[in-house]
């Protein structure tokens, strides 16, 4: 469960929080410090309680980053799978023989590549 408490000032949330520690229960507090007190049933929102976040609906993809350990791992993960052929394919399509011959910036791109096989 997970429970979101918004107040516009200092003194409505430590009047929220005493009410809390009075016992007095969630949907009191609620009530008594003028914010909307949670629905008994908990499947049914209404919809003023759903909140809409705004912005940029899709977050933002981070960057990973590969170290030789990573993708020597995965590449020897393929090869024991019985694609020993197609590893040497995609290495030789970054022009080549061996993982180390692979500069550390393509890492990430070979592993996406890896993945795909």
């Amino acid at each position: 469960m997970k429970i979101v408490c918004e107040f516009c000032d200092y003194e409505e949330m430590m009047g929220f929080a005493g009410n809390l520690l009075q016992r007095e229960g969630p949907a009191q507090a609620a009530k008594d410090t003028g914010q909307k007190a949670q629905k008994e049933s908990p499947g049914k929102l209404e919809p003023e309680d759903v909140e809409i976040p705004k912005g940029d609906p899709e977050p933002a993809r981070e960057e990973i980053t590969y170290t030789l350990t990573d993708v020597r791992a995965k590449l020897a993960e393929l090869q024991k799978s019985g694609k020993r052929e197609q590893v040497k394919g995609l290495l030789a399509d970054f022009g080549a023989s061996k993982l180390s011959e692979v500069p550390e910036e393509k890492y990430a791109e070979l592993m996406q590549k890896a993945g795909e096989l």
